[in-house]
């Protein structure tokens, strides 16, 4: 599976999520703000945010895993 399979299932799912019908907190003043806030502003900028720091994060794996291992000194 490539890197990119998932990135993309979680974005889908995390699209495609609504409130469970049975959860309380799904359904609290609260939750509905804070849904109101992130989606119906503006969900591209806030997803821009959010993805924001994902390539700096892979461009140092992939920088750590190119750095040659060092052996453990044994006894």
């Amino acid at each position: 599976m490539t890197p990119a399979v998932p990135i993309l299932l979680g974005l889908t799912i995390a699209a495609l999520a609504e409130p469970a019908s049975a959860c309380t907190i799904c359904h609290s003043t609260a939750s509905a703000d804070l849904r109101h806030q992130l989606l119906e502003h503006d969900p591209l900028r806030n997803a821009a945010a959010l993805a924001a720091p994902i390539p700096i994060l892979l461009a140092a794996i992939l920088i750590a895993a190119r750095e040659p291992r060092r052996r453990a000194s044994g006894s």
